[in-house]
């Protein structure tokens, strides 16, 4: 069947943007992989958010094939930045040029909630919402322990997050909104590519450590002059 029309204004989708033609359609798919309407199409450049290794192993871990398939696809390439050239990973939520983008689902809004209600020591309202995605996605339930811990379900709903909206463009924003300062993104940020860890093992590449001026944007000089009121961020 024709996967990137078939999944088109699904039960999913609240809002997304669509392309209706296979001759022009989006150039989405270019960025991340090749386009699957043609038969042998080549690349020759690297592409943007390559899938971690951490991330497929969480997925491993999890034993979510499911959601793993939908977003990540091992293909052969001319370079070996990340990965070996002949099983190289690419990002697979935008395998044709007329697979439409998700700019509001309703599994991201339902693990909204999730969030909402571990924040508000509701960690078994939380733990029911997220346990409806991981049975659609045929992974076990939340354990009790988890279920009984508002501070573990914080974390067991970011970790689904990461899982079901994997490459959607959710990750920095969840990871700002965890707790009271900016530590669990500077935590993960900071060990994505550390040398020797799960994540890029010997394709390792130099990373400049987090702080807070790579967090927030500065305010520009002259909206502070013209509003007093407006505090510059942290960082400038």
């Amino acid at each position: 069947g024709d996967t990137g029309m078939a999944a088109m204004n699904t039960r999913e989708s609240i809002f997304e943007v669509q392309w209706t033609s296979q001759t022009s359609g989006s150039w989405m798919w270019m960025m991340f992989h090749r386009n699957a309407y043609v038969p042998n199409d080549s690349f020759s450049w690297g592409k943007w958010a390559t899938p971690s290794r951490n991330l497929t192993r969480a997925y491993d871990a999890e034993g979510d094939t499911e959601r793993k398939n939908a977003s990540v696809i091992y293909d052969e390439c001319g370079w070996s930045y990340r990965y070996p050239s002949d099983e190289y990973a690419f990002m697979h939520k935008f395998p044709t040029n007329v697979t439409p983008v998700y700019v509001m689902r309703l599994a991201e809004i339902r693990l909204l909630h999730a969030e909402a209600l571990a924040n508000t020591d509701d960690p078994g309202g939380a733990a029911d919402i997220v346990d409806e995605i991981r049975d659609r996605a045929n992974i076990s339930p939340l354990t009790d322990a988890q279920r009984a811990s508002s501070d573990r379900m914080r974390e067991a709903v970011l970790h689904e997050r990461r899982l079901e909206l994997a490459m959607e463009g959710f990750r920095w924003f969840d990871l700002m909104r965890y707790g009271d300062d900016y530590s669990k993104l500077f935590e993960i940020c900071d060990g994505v590519n550390v040398r020797g860890s799960s994540s890029y093992d010997s394709y390792f590449q130099t990373r400049r450590a987090m702080n807070d001026n790579r967090v927030l944007m500065p305010v520009p000089t002259s909206v502070l002059e013209d509003n007093t009121n407006i505090e510059q961020n942290l960082g400038y």
